[in-house]
C-alpha cells in the first residue's frame, strides 16, 4: 500500500488545471446542460471524492509497481541466461 502521507493532494490537483481552455469549455458545456457549477465544485472538494481519488491513486501506484517489478525480474532473468 502507498503511504498516504506522500500522495497527491487531489483537491489541489483538481483546481490546478482549471485554467486549461479545454477544461473551461467542458465546464461551460456542463453549465449549459444545467449543472449547478457551485455545487459541482463543492462536491469535487468533498471527503468522499478525495477518498475515491486517493484509492485510485493507490491502485495506480500498486499496478505500476507490480509492472516495474515484473519488468525488472524479466530483465534479471535474461541477463542471468546470457
Amino acid at each position: 500500500m502507498t503511504n498516504t502521507s506522500q500522495t497527491i493532494p487531489w483537491g489541489l490537483l483538481l483546481t490546478a488545471w482549471h485554467d486549461d481552455p479545454e477544461v473551461f469549455s467542458a465546464w461551460e458545456a456542463a453549465e449549459a446542460a444545467g449543472l449547478d457549477l457551485v455545487q459541482a465544485r463543492a462536491d469535487m472538494q468533498s471527503d468522499r471524492i478525495n477518498a475515491i481519488l486517493e484509492k485510485d491513486s493507490e491502485d495506480w501506484v500498486d499496478t505500476l509497481q507490480a509492472w516495474a517489478n515484473k519488468k525488472l525480474t524479466d530483465m534479471a532473468e535474461e541477463l542471468a541466461d546470457e
